[in-house]
């Protein structure tokens, strides 16, 4: 039975045919895992996610943020500086959901979201 140390020479010495077989196997996984994840291989898949999953997952998430300020900005005291921060996140987020979409974003109106978030 060979001993661990006689394998492990084997794969170190610079000439082994083990060596070679080894990290051209480990090199053309590699790329084949790097086309994959970019959707390069599609007989595999379509890689981790494609850009309608991504775009429509920040669209989510910017509706939900644009829903969290426009509640804090209705909360806020009036004439308030909060006020004035809360306004100014409603608006930045809600053109980002402009450029994303390519539709304005409806806000509710104070009431509807003051009594739904008591």
């Amino acid at each position: 039975m060979p001993s661990i140390n006689a394998a492990l020479n084997l794969f170190l010495d610079k000439n082994s045919r083990t060596r070679l077989v080894v990290v051209g196997i480990t090199v053309v996984a590699f790329w084949l895992f790097a086309g994959w994840t970019v959707g390069l291989a599609p007989a595999f898949g379509a890689g981790f996610a494609s850009s309608e999953d991504v775009k429509g997952i920040k669209v989510q998430l910017l509706s939900e943020s644009i829903i969290q300020a426009r509640i804090q900005y209705c909360t806020a005291p009036a004439g308030s500086r909060m006020r004035q921060y809360f306004l100014s996140q409603v608006n930045e987020k809600a053109r980002e959901y402009k450029s994303e979409t390519g539709v304005t974003y409806s806000l509710p109106d104070c009431e509807e979201l003051v009594v739904a978030a008591n």
